[in-house]
């Protein structure tokens, strides 16, 4: 993939491509990724089960979810709050809130359910105010991960949880076994990746099509960056996906999370989807599962995925 260059790193452009592209194809976005909802909703039900009963039941509680997209995480909070309790749904995208609105109804929370859009940079909550913080593959979509770390520190109560999920692990990529397993089933059950990593390295094996399929949503997001004078040049549809997906390739080191979150203990986490896309895609299949199973007693703590848990001392 085409790498951004350094002029379309600034924080602003990150957010803006982030909230136009799930404004536009917020529509679709359970559809494309239903293999991460399927496969997280067991995990996030026994987390939220665990980490909601240990606080107090006597006070009322308030969650936020960042992030909440079309309500994959809220449906399952929603089980575990009560009359009194409040869930706030929060998110970059109005097209994104009103789907989750939407998809919430089905759930029937006997919460209060409070819908607010934001961009993470400014946490919609005053200080002290939260219980329970909840977040969903959203930190890599953050141009700047440390801003947010503050202002949960900032809306969190003392003894209030910080639960992060579904973020790349850095550590994944340092395992060579488990690096190597994942890049020869990426090969063998994506082919054209081959022609893809030669075209890179200028080797192209493939006929030039005469022209590129017209693409609506990069051409909308562009028109409107030239617009806000937030664009010099346009974007290509690689570099609208890596705006999106900011620091999905890098990911995040576990060491580098505890040290923004100073004042917070680990109390949880696990790696998982050891064979990445690779596993998500084809996790039925008796042979990739196994597979990755082993590779996750083997080497627990390199899966490309990880979910921790933080408590806020």
């Amino acid at each position: 993939m085409p790498k951004i260059a350094k002029n379309y790193a600034d924080p602003r452009l990150v957010l803006r491509v982030n909230e136009l592209f799930h404004d536009l194809e917020g529509g679709a976005y359970e559809h494309a990724h239903d293999e991460i909802l399927v496969l997280e909703t067991s995990r996030w039900q026994r987390i939220a089960e665990k980490f909601l009963g240990n606080l107090s039941r006597k006070a009322r509680l308030k969650v936020l979810d960042v992030g909440s997209g079309s309500g994959f995480v809220p449906r399952v909070l929603a089980k575990f709050l009560n009359i009194g309790d409040s869930l706030v749904c929060s998110d970059i995208s109005e097209r994104m809130l009103k789907e989750c609105r939407e998809n919430l109804k089905s759930a029937k929370p006997r919460c209060e359910v409070i819908y607010r859009k934001s961009n993470g940079i400014k946490l919609p909550a005053e200080d002290g105010e939260i219980d329970l913080i909840t977040m969903n593959s959203v930190l890599h979509h953050l141009p700047e991960p440390k801003n947010f770390f503050k202002e949960a520190g900032r809306v969190l109560k003392s003894g209030g949880y910080l639960l992060i999920g579904h973020e790349p692990n850095k550590s994944f990529y340092a395992q060579p076994v488990v690096w190597t397993f994942y890049r020869c089933l990426y090969l063998m059950y994506h082919p054209k990746a081959i022609f893809e990593t030669l075209s890179r390295r200028g080797i192209n094996l493939k006929k030039r099509q005469s022209q590129a399929p017209a693409d609506p949503t990069a051409e909308a997001i562009n028109n409107i960056l030239f617009k806000e004078g937030l664009l010099g040049k346009p974007l290509s549809r690689p570099q609208i996906n890596e705006l999106v997906d900011y620091r999905s390739i890098e990911g995040f080191s576990l060491e580098e999370i505890k040290t923004e979150l100073a004042g917070f203990s680990l109390d949880h986490f696990e790696t998982y989807n050891h064979l990445y896309w690779i596993y998500m895609q084809h996790h039925k299949n008796p042979f990739i599962r196994a597979l990755d199973t082993v590779l996750g007693n083997l080497y627990p703590r390199h899966g490309k995925t990880f979910f921790a848990v933080f408590k806020k001392n």
